[in-house]
């Protein structure tokens, strides 16, 4: 997973500031510039992970149980990210 986010860093404007993976979920904190599309990021980022898997395995088809699903993250005033 690590390979396909820095390739993605490199395709994309973002700035990651943590990740998980834990069993079928993962996590990203990331921030897209303002030109970026949060969804069209991830897309990316799972699918191309995706098929990284599937030829490793020699298998097809979905990887991920859930679909992609963001929320928003506030934080205090005056705190810059």
């Amino acid at each position: 997973m690590a390979s396909v986010v820095e390739r993605a860093g490199r395709k994309y404007r973002f700035r990651l500031y943590d990740w998980q993976v834990s069993g079928e979920l993962c996590r990203f904190l990331i921030k897209p510039s303002e030109d970026e599309s949060l969804s069209v990021i991830m897309r990316w980022i799972m699918g191309v992970f995706a098929q990284e898997l599937n030829r490793r395995m020699r298998s097809a088809g979905h990887v991920w149980a859930n679909r992609y699903a963001c929320s928003v993250v506030d934080y205090p005033a005056g705190v810059d990210p």
